[in-house]
């Protein structure tokens, strides 16, 4: 008899840390309710193992929205990959697990999980020990050996997107979306918010609602909307525009075809960003660059209102993600999932 603790369970976090951010968990968020819908599972079928403290807080903020089963660590210094790690996810076994993040793991830690999940899956390491895996899927960390049962590329994007049945009528031309991630540590959205004080023309402007508290102060003399992980893919949809960095928005922002001006925050976003760059579907602009600010407002008025703009980048944008690529990539999940429901554990 199967005696697995839990049918799915996810291993990720959000927080307010450089190359964190809010990416891994919402990423697992819709595998999570792809697979809920698709074999009709419960929400207590389904847990996250999430650190809970100080700036790991985030996680618990955001899956709250939902009704899965939430396992603290509240240890935030536990580090990844290792055996400490792997005894507490031992504890809390499941028929499939998957785990995303950074980083590479290692044998010890393969080992020491291996007989506790059934099938197991992981997105976007960069070890050896991805082989051993059940899949593999690398997205958006590309520089990786082709490893059995992996799989590499923009073609294997799980995008929050997936859910929304895009319509690009509905976009104005005067709502712009800004996201720099889960966790803005340059302060990108409030130098965006300052230099778009400059257009000739009233802008909405959708940000995060965790600005909120933050631009209580009057920084723009444009209206600013606040959005909440909910309504996320709503308000990037509604918009002309989006203002982003190089992580999943960027990837949320071509699939919904939008004109994008990228500004990456770290190297890993960057190599993504100019990948993008060459196919001419996104205007790179560079914080580093010493006349951002000029750069910036330039590439802004040329494409705001340039109708022609964006039927040319829209036909090459199809052609880096659409609904088929994203539907093959969750089927991959899916026959896994569909694998342990006809298996049973030792």
């Amino acid at each position: 008899m199967n005696s697995f603790k839990n049918k799915v369970l996810f291993r990720c976090d959000a927080a307010n840390i450089p190359e964190i951010g809010t990416g891994h968990l919402y990423r697992c968020l819709t595998i999570a309710l792809l697979l809920k819908k698709k074999y009709n599972l419960k929400y207590h079928d389904i847990a996250f193992v999430v650190k809970s403290k100080n700036e790991f807080e985030k996680s618990l903020t955001i899956l709250k929205a939902y009704k899965f089963k939430i396992i603290k660590i509240k240890n935030n210094a536990l580090r990844s990959n290792t055996t400490d790690e792997a005894k507490y996810l031992v504890k809390n076994s499941a028929n499939l697990l998957i785990i995303d993040r950074l980083g590479k793991t290692n044998m010890k830690f393969f080992e020491k999980i291996k007989n506790s999940f059934n099938k197991k899956i992981i997105i976007d390491d960069s070890s050896q020990i991805r082989k051993y895996f059940d899949l593999s899927l690398n997205p958006l960390i590309h520089n990786v050996s082709k490893l059995k049962n992996s799989f590499i590329g923009f073609n294997y994007l799980i995008l929050p997107t997936f859910f929304f049945n895009k319509n690009n009528k509905m976009s104005k031309k005067n709502n712009i979306f800004i996201f720099f991630g889960g966790h803005d540590y340059k302060n990108f959205t409030a130098k965006i918010i300052k230099i778009l004080n400059y257009t000739p023309f009233k802008l909405n402007i959708f940000i995060h609602k965790f600005f909120k508290k933050e631009f209580k102060r009057k920084i723009s003399k444009n209206n600013l909307i606040f959005f909440d992980g909910k309504n996320y893919t709503k308000s990037l949809n509604a918009a002309n525009i989006a203002i982003t960095a190089g992580g999943i928005s960027l990837f949320d922002s071509i699939y919904l075809n939008k004109k994008i001006i990228c500004i990456p925050q770290y190297k890993k976003q960057e190599i993504n960003a100019k990948k993008a760059s060459i196919r001419k579907v996104i205007n790179l602009v560079k914080i580093t660059n010493v006349n951002f600010e000029k750069n910036f407002y330039k590439t802004f008025y040329k494409i705001y209102g340039n109708n022609k703009y964006q039927k040319n980048i829209n036909k090459l944008q199809k052609k880096i993600i659409d609904s088929k690529k994203l539907e093959e990539t969750m089927k991959l999940i899916f026959n896994l999932y569909e694998e342990t429901q006809n298996q049973f554990s030792f």
